[in-house]
């Protein structure tokens, strides 16, 4: 844990539930873990391929939905053990 006496640390207000949402609205459970296995830095984008186990990408399609860290995102690649996603 990096977090000591005087840290800075991120709060932010709940989202209120009485107006539009914008984008995805993400619930559930976490299904499992993944390890950024490459960071491919181009000119206009991005790319990260994270690295899981098999049993979980078999569930996934390409151009479908991810969740990492709360954020849906686009699945970009997808192998038998890796996920690409693209943040442009």
């Amino acid at each position: 844990n990096d977090l000591s006496k005087g840290s800075k640390v991120n709060l932010e207000r709940a989202m209120a539930a009485n107006g539009r949402f914008g984008g995805h609205f993400v619930s559930g459970h976490v299904d499992g873990t993944a390890e950024i296995a490459r960071i491919d830095e181009k000119s206009n984008a991005v790319y990260y391929d994270l690295k899981m186990d098999p049993s979980l990408t078999k569930t996934l399609v390409l151009k479908g939905s991810i969740t990492v860290d709360g954020v849906s995102l686009t699945i970009f690649g997808l192998t038998e053990d890796t996920v690409t996603i693209s943040l442009i």
